[in-house]
């Protein structure tokens, strides 16, 4: 296995948690009883490093460490659906879930413009751009996604971010950009 593996998306470094249900355990637990797998290889992409990640498997049965947090939103309502076309999420579940593991925390839920699909694109995370690979179909301007809380508000502080779904925006996306900045993009009434 190489040190490179399968993330959800270029702007961080966290896992894709669907590649590891793909393959096996090894027959040998850690120590708890976690197992231990390392994820697939991502395609070199120039210019940038790709850190070695795992997976750690719960129990002998399989059960995912990876326990979702309460899906409530920014506005202390339940977790409204973002996109199920494309399907979006750490989870892909179409709603921006998040837990522990989610170290990019995509949790604000965004309309995609074309100005800001070329901004993510010229800073490193080409969401534009078709994977099949990934069984990714690249966005187009409209579509609805989970992004990275940081990117967000990198994009809001460069004067391109996306108007934001505040009910399909998970709350923990408020340990990184204020609600105030959530709400000066708001697509929705709040």
């Amino acid at each position: 296995m190489s040190s490179r593996t399968a993330t959800c998306c270029t702007s961080c470094s966290t896992p894709d948690p669907h590649f590891s249900e793909k393959f096996s355990r090894p027959s040998a637990p850690l120590a708890g009883g976690l197992y231990l797998t390392a994820l697939p290889l991502l395609p070199e992409i120039p210019g940038r490093t790709v850190q070695s990640h795992y997976t750690y498997w719960g129990t002998q049965q399989g059960r995912s460490s990876m326990d979702k947090d309460d899906s409530i939103n920014v506005l202390g309502g339940p977790l409204a659906l973002c996109s199920n076309g494309p399907v979006t999420g750490f989870f892909r579940d179409g709603h921006c879930n998040t837990c522990a593991e989610d170290q990019g925390s995509h949790t604000v839920c965004v309309v995609t413009t074309a100005e800001f699909l070329a901004f993510s694109k010229y800073v490193g995370n080409d969401l534009s751009t078709p994977r099949p690979e990934f069984s990714f179909t690249g966005l187009q301007p409209g579509d609805r996604w989970c992004l990275c809380a940081a990117r967000f508000l990198q994009a809001a502080d460069e004067g391109c971010a996306p108007k934001v779904l505040l009910e399909a925006t998970h709350m923990r996306a408020l340990d990184i950009v204020p609600l105030s900045v959530l709400q000066s993009y708001a697509a929705d009434p709040a």
